[in-house]
């Protein structure tokens, strides 16, 4: 078995259990990815894994357009001495969740959202976060119910930011369950 394959088995496992088509048509396995287990499937990846999504990425694989976001994503979190050195990753990590997330597939337009808000670029991460609301997209109705989004770049009221969390809550999202908890300590 090659390493490009190894590494594409790897992580669809964890990603949604099926392989996104050509087109990454939303299916319903996908709502319940955790942004938690895809950054632990890219942090498991190696190099060699890597370079063999680069490629498959590259070739419109929409699994390894999110999974080289994350890992660009991780790799930035990672540089502390040059803050453009930083910023110049976050944003081929953006490059990467914007190409899965032009085809409107719900959990790369939540990764794409949270590089966008991390950035200060708040009009776009919103409307990230709420095209994939609208797909019933539990961790970004958990995201927009936080009272401030990522270190204050969207300013969300009380009452509405419990709401959105009552309404993942609902669906089954552990975290804002947990958010709701912490909200009326």
């Amino acid at each position: 078995m090659s390493k490009t394959i190894g590494a594409r088995m790897k992580f669809q496992n964890l990603l949604w259990l099926v392989v996104c088509s050509a087109l990454c048509a939303p299916v319903v396995f996908a709502q319940s990815a955790s942004p938690s287990a895809l950054k632990s499937a890219a942090r498991a990846l190696t190099t060699a894994e890597v370079s063999g999504l680069a490629i498959e990425a590259s070739q419109g694989d929409c699994s390894a357009q999110i999974m080289m976001g994350l890992t660009l994503q991780l790799y930035a979190e990672r540089v502390t001495y040059e803050p453009g050195e930083r910023t110049d990753l976050y944003k081929s990590s953006a490059y990467w969740f914007r190409k899965a997330a032009e085809k409107d597939f719900a959990p790369a337009l939540h990764l794409l959202a949270l590089v966008d808000l991390k950035v200060f670029q708040c009009v776009e991460g919103v409307k990230s976060l709420n095209k994939a609301i609208s797909q019933n997209h539990l961790p970004s109705m958990t995201a927009l119910g936080q009272p401030d989004v990522d270190g204050g770049c969207v300013k969300t009221d009380f009452a509405a930011g419990v709401d959105w969390l009552r309404k993942a809550a609902a669906g089954g999202e552990g975290e804002a369950h947990f958010l709701i908890g912490s909200a009326y300590e």
